[in-house]
């Protein structure tokens, strides 16, 4: 049975205020050692931690960043979060909007994302 909810989901809430520390290793341990990374300006994408933490390298190179969830629909079957939504990067002073999805699964008792789909979303 699947579970919709609008609370959002702790680990992406987590995630969106880690942005601002702009610790690539800190946002790539919220992803899975397997995880796929279809970022908001991956070339095409990322697999796996070591890729995904090269991304976030490259990402958080900037002066100053803050992430904020706008609004996000969660749908929860057992121990897997679907998180899908819009949310806002401040980079340097610029606002970008951006959907996204996370695909949450719990490993070895921790929430990590599985899947994450980001693209620039121009509503």
């Amino acid at each position: 049975m699947v579970k919709l909810t609008n609370q959002i989901c702790p680990l992406v809430n987590k995630w969106s205020k880690a942005i601002k520390l702009q610790s690539p290793k800190l946002m790539a341990d919220f992803y899975c050692e397997e995880a796929v990374l279809v970022g908001t300006y991956s070339q095409p994408y990322e697999i796996g931690k070591p890729e995904i933490l090269k991304y976030f390298q490259d990402f958080l190179d900037n002066e100053s960043m803050s992430c904020v969830i706008n609004e996000q629909t969660a749908q929860v079957v057992g121990k897997l979060i679907v998180s899908s939504g819009i949310y806002t990067f401040t980079i340097n002073g610029d606002s970008i909007e951006a959907r996204f999805t996370f695909v949450c699964i719990s490993k070895n008792g921790q929430m990590k994302i599985l899947t994450h789909n980001s693209s620039v979303y121009e509503g």
